[in-house]
């Protein structure tokens, strides 16, 4: 018994080495998100329209769209966007379409089901936007999930049914 308990101990300490050797940086596969394709957060005051709701919730169009198509609560939606983290600043940039020099739309399967991973403020920021139109939200901390205020700069790519 002792023997295997030993064994056992030895396997452990070994996976905890190279759990924690994985935290390293110099470690080839570790990696951080590269934002730096990622546009900065766009002027609000050059925006054609502004909206800001009585919860806070702010809306800027920043360029029309076009076609009949406008994106409702089961629509399937290519964006390209990138969401800042407390403060417009390119450090708080946690989320992108751009990531790591992609030049692909992300998709929204469903929009109406990003209530529960994005927060309603970015689900009501994007109905109604139209192919080619871009917006800027400012969603309090009472309308995401991340408990801060959050910031989103995005433009439709494509909506689907």
């Amino acid at each position: 018994m002792q023997k295997y308990t030993s064994t056992i101990k030895l396997l452990f300490t070994l996976l905890l080495i190279v759990g924690i050797s994985a935290c390293n940086n110099n470690n080839p596969y570790y990696f951080t998100n590269d934002y730096s394709d990622a546009p900065d957060f766009p002027d609000t005051t050059t925006a054609i329209s502004k909206v800001i709701d009585e919860d806070g919730l702010a809306i800027y169009t920043l360029q029309e769209g076009h076609g009949d198509l406008e994106v409702t609560i089961r629509d399937n939606v290519y964006i390209y966007f990138t969401g800042f983290y407390r403060t417009t600043n390119r450090d708080d940039i946690f989320e992108s379409s751009y990531v790591n020099g992609s030049t692909s739309a992300s998709i929204v399967t469903g929009v109406g089901n990003y209530s529960t991973t994005k927060g309603e403020g970015f689900v009501r920021g994007i109905l109604g936007m139209k192919v080619g139109e871009r917006r800027a939200l400012v969603v309090p901390d009472s309308l995401n999930v991340y408990g801060v205020p959050v910031y989103y700069d995005i433009e439709v790519a494509s909506i689907e049914y």
